[in-house]
């Protein structure tokens, strides 16, 4: 039943291996211009280009020559409801932002809240808590049972239970 969970959260676990690449690769890229301008500057042209709001959220890129995003919120709405914003940090140009989400992008999204919830929320980020525990207790149970014999031999040349069973314990 482990083994069951354990092989979804690996697979997409070596999908995430991409989720970094992919999200910089698809994210605008700028022209490096000395230093980026101040935080305030660029959250003022934000909130103009949104049609005013409070600046919630920045993303600074992780590269400089990544554009920075800003989350805007709606006028008397907070947080929900808001527009996200590029911004180039060293001019202050406003970007052109898709005006759908990357499918690429969103597809690791959905890789990533597989590997943590297994899509399921609170339910499955439990679910995976408790696997990766029973996991872990069967890693080192299975190193002191390994321990007491130590096999590193495989006899081929008996049954294929026999060197099935010498393979298991020898890897």
């Amino acid at each position: 039943v482990v083994a069951l969970f354990l092989v979804v959260v690996a697979v997409s676990g070596g999908l995430l291996v991409l989720e970094g690449p992919i999200s910089r690769a698809r994210q605008p890229h700028v022209i490096p211009a000395g230093s980026p301008l101040p935080l305030d500057t660029l959250a003022q042209r934000a909130r103009a280009a949104a049609g005013g709001g409070d600046v919630v959220m920045m993303s600074l890129g992780d590269s400089p020559d990544l554009a920075w995003g800003m989350a805007v919120s709606s006028s008397g709405r907070g947080a929900g409801g808001g527009t996200n914003v590029l911004v180039n940090p060293y001019t202050g140009a406003i970007l052109t932002a898709p005006t759908a989400p990357d499918p690429l992008v969103a597809f690791m999204r959905k890789v990533h809240l597989l590997h943590t919830q297994l899509l399921g929320g609170r339910v499955g980020n439990t679910i995976v808590t408790a696997v990766t525990f029973v996991a872990l207790i069967l890693v080192v149970s299975g190193i002191v049972v390994w321990w007491r014999d130590k096999r590193w031999r495989v006899n081929a040349s008996g049954s294929w239970k026999r060197t099935n069973f010498d393979l298991h314990h020898a890897l």
